[in-house]
């Protein structure tokens, strides 16, 4: 195991150092603590410190997360593996619901102004809101 640099001795590292051992490291601060022989540590304290390095270390990141998907989105379009696509969906999850953060007045607005009636809009609205969203939309084009 290597020796972790001595805080005491005031051993200087740029921030051209940093930048040199984050690449390739895929973001894995760990082995950019062990490129460079400090701590974990010092390597977050570095990403504070600089922002070229902070930049750098976002950039690593998301090219190993790009990395990533590419084979993530490969094994379920060429391979069709289900347990894949499973578990990328799991994850996934929160994007794929719905989003109804409008208020019930707002729904009420963009169901007349896509042609409904005020007492049409009422009626279905007597149900539950997640169902009445639904019922009001139904068949609807939403450019209209």
């Amino acid at each position: 195991m290597a020796t972790k640099r001595n805080s005491s001795t005031k051993t200087a590292v740029s921030a051209d150092e940093v930048i040199k051992a984050i690449k390739g490291s895929g973001g894995v601060k760990t082995t950019i603590a062990k490129r460079l022989n400090v701590t974990r540590q010092t390597v977050d304290n570095y990403l504070s410190r600089w922002a070229t390095v902070r930049d750098a270390y976002i950039e690593e990141k998301a090219g190993m997360d790009d990395m990533a998907l590419s084979v993530v989105m490969q094994d379920i379009v060429q391979n069709k593996n289900v347990n894949t696509a499973k578990w990328w969906i799991e994850r996934k999850l929160d994007e794929f619901k719905p989003k109804h953060d409008f208020t019930i007045k707002e729904w009420k607005i963009a169901a007349q102004q896509a042609g409904l009636q005020p007492e049409e809009v009422e009626q279905i609205f007597e149900a539950d809101v997640e169902t009445a969203i639904n019922q009001l939309f139904k068949g609807k084009n939403a450019d209209t």
